[in-house]
């Protein structure tokens, strides 16, 4: 099991090394490793089909970042407790607030008997707040309430000047992420 964890874990060097990367220590271990072997043969031709030669016309890139907008991820600046004992003992509200561009987006985590509700706000002005995973309930003075039954649900995109913000959940604020 080990090995498949490792073998998983190096992905993004294969691909790096089927763009024609050099890297002697992986080039060693796919020698050594029928899976790994597999995977790079699979991932050569791949790479080859969709190699482009040349420049992109710019009309594709401007195209490309209006399809797929940019988006980032939100700092987090400050909790007002331990994280990690939030999520163990369901009974303590807490805030977390986060850097956007322009601003800040505090939210409120509070208990309810099924669940979690959030109530936050953004304080930059021409922010629109989505939800992916439930309704949103926003109000005009940019403060909003969704209403989960875990923690985990709870990731919020900020749009701002252009960008889309993601604001992580709980428990990816408390890994670091």
């Amino acid at each position: 099991m080990r090995h498949v964890n490792r073998c998983a874990a190096l992905w993004p060097r294969l691909v790096d090394l089927a763009l024609g990367a050099t890297d002697t220590e992986l080039t060693a271990h796919v020698e050594g490793c029928a899976q790994c072997a597999r995977s790079l043969a699979q991932l050569r031709p791949i790479v080859g089909a969709l190699a482009v030669s040349g420049e992109v016309p710019a009309a594709w890139v401007e195209r490309a970042v209006r399809v797929f907008p940019r988006r980032a991820r939100a700092k987090l600046l400050g909790s007002s407790m331990q994280l990690a004992l939030a999520r163990t003992s369901v009974g303590e509200p807490f805030l977390l607030r986060f850097e956007i561009p322009g601003g800040q987006f505090s939210v409120m985590y509070r208990p309810t008997a099924k669940g979690w509700e959030a109530l936050g706000e953004v304080d930059v002005p021409g922010a629109q707040v989505s939800w992916p995973q439930g309704r949103l309930l926003l109000t005009s003075d940019l403060r909003f309430q969704a209403v989960a039954k875990s923690l985990s649900s709870f990731e919020f995109l900020v749009e701002v000047d252009g960008a889309t913000v993601a604001i992580p959940t709980p428990e990816e604020a408390d890994a670091g992420e």
